[in-house]
């Protein structure tokens, strides 16, 4: 373990460093073979850092020196992280490890919808986080990406519109896990808080996002302050992987328990249907929502706002949240950073030939007329799995995806072994503060680095 227990808040404090605007003109590649990929805001800080953070507007994509094209006429960023300079991205580490390959990542929560070419495709906008920018793509070369990440694992309705839209030319999806993340949960002090840190348990967490406790002030968060301190709550725009992975857990954690009745969270990407804030009467109301639509970064940045009125609550990566020097609850007796170098998952965790059902958030068999073994290439960590005890509890999974066939035959090999580097405890760079890789099991790491050699075609 990187820290002990401690049943405390923690903020850190964040360097001054002066903004830059970067206007990237890129043209021709510097490469022997450079991999566009994109996804989710949480798998950043691990995979190409925070660097992304110092950029104004705020970048979006993250991209290697070497990855010179196509030209962008918005905010970018290298790989790093300013806030930790001697912490070296995932990202980096592959470039550093073979020099003729780099890669280019955008944050979008259309990553989904790129790599079913669903009205998206790679070579799309990506974009920056202003507000004249709206993602389309992720700024690549061609419209298939070469890669996606996610919290949200493939469900059924994805396999089906891959089906429609991609089996004749790639066959099937190919989905690794690559590895897991904390959830933190940050917050805005109240003023009367003083050095009073915010500690949850599974009770209070339940309470607090089924909207039982709405005001710092109850008396079931045992923090004593004066009344009324109603909680503002950070609603993520849109579809949101993150928003995903969270009412997974809370769904599997709280429904009836707590006060919280049974079927009340559902697993979905959006936060108004998994905590029916949608429902107005039908469900107990959070007092106030406040609504963000640029990722983790901007969703810990509004609980950071000055005044005394309605006090934020939120969740984003414990890398946006530290880089930003906002304070985060324990849970449970442990911080978020409470986690090992890489999980211990039984190799009967890791489910072959399954996807997540669009209903409830279940494995449920893959459809479809595939082999078996083509089937098997897409992998996925039992839903029901939860961080052994003494560790956070509150963790996501995030997965690569990619296609089983079709790939530019000068990717395979530079693609292969950027996600076998997620399972190379010799190479692998440590993780960041709030990561963990699934390494940590010979057989469920064996399994893995199997497909990875053998469904990418």
């Amino acid at each position: 373990m990187r820290t002990t227990a401690i049943p405390t808040s923690r903020t850190f404090a964040r360097p001054t460093i002066a903004a830059a605007t970067l206007l990237c003109a890129f043209a021709g590649s510097a490469g022997a073979a450079d991999l566009y990929g994109g996804g989710s805001s949480f798998a950043v800080p691990f995979v190409a850092g925070d660097l992304y953070l110092q950029t104004s507007p705020r970048a979006r994509l993250s991209r290697d020196p070497a990855v010179v094209s196509p030209a962008v006429p918005f905010s970018a960023a290298q790989l790093g992280r300013w806030s930790s300079p001697s912490y070296v991205p995932a990202f980096r580490r592959f470039r550093a490890l073979y020099p003729g390959d780099a890669v280019s990542y955008c944050q979008s929560d259309v990553e989904r919808k790129v790599y079913n070419r669903d009205s998206y495709a790679a070579n799309g906008v990506c974009g920056d986080w202003s507000a004249i920018y709206f993602p389309t793509g992720f700024s690549a070369l061609d419209p298939m990406a070469d890669f996606i990440a996610t919290e949200m694992p493939v469900r059924t309705r994805d396999y089906w519109l891959f089906d429609v839209n991609l089996a004749p030319t790639h066959t099937a999806m190919m989905q690794i896990p690559a590895f897991a993340g904390a959830i933190a949960l940050t917050y805005r002090p109240h003023p009367s808080m003083g050095s009073v840190p915010l500690s949850l348990n599974t009770e209070r967490l339940c309470r607090l996002f089924s909207a039982q406790i709405t005001d710092w002030s109850d008396p079931a968060l045992g923090l004593s302050l004066p009344s009324p301190a109603p909680i503002t709550m950070i609603r993520p725009e849109g579809s949101n992987s993150l928003t995903y992975a969270f009412s997974a857990y809370l769904a599997r954690t709280c429904n009836g328990q707590y006060g919280v009745p049974a079927g009340h969270f559902v697993v979905s990407a959006y936060f108004d249907s998994a905590f029916h804030a949608a429902q107005p009467g039908a469900r107990p109301a959070f007092a106030a929502i406040a609504s963000v639509r640029n990722g983790d970064a901007d969703a810990v940045a509004l609980t950071m706002g000055t005044g005394t009125g309605a006090l934020e609550l939120g969740y984003a990566s414990l890398g946006a949240v530290q880089a930003q020097s906002a304070a985060y609850a324990s849970l449970n007796g442990f911080l978020p950073e409470n986690l090992p170098q890489a999980f211990n998952l039984p190799a009967n965790l890791l489910l072959k030939a399954k996807v997540i059902d669009d209903a409830g958030g279940a494995a449920v068999p893959m459809p479809g007329a595939n082999a078996q073994a083509v089937k098997n290439c897409t992998l996925l960590v039992d839903p029901q799995w939860t961080p052994p005890a003494g560790t956070y509890p509150l963790v996501a999974v995030s997965y690569f995806n990619a296609y089983y066939r079709g790939n530019a035959a000068q990717k395979l090999v530079p693609l292969k072994n950027l996600f076998k580097l997620f399972y190379d405890p010799a190479n692998a760079p440590p993780p960041p503060p709030g990561y963990a890789y699934l390494y940590g099991n010979p057989g469920f790491r064996a399994q893995t680095v199997y497909n990875i050699n053998n469904c990418l075609g």
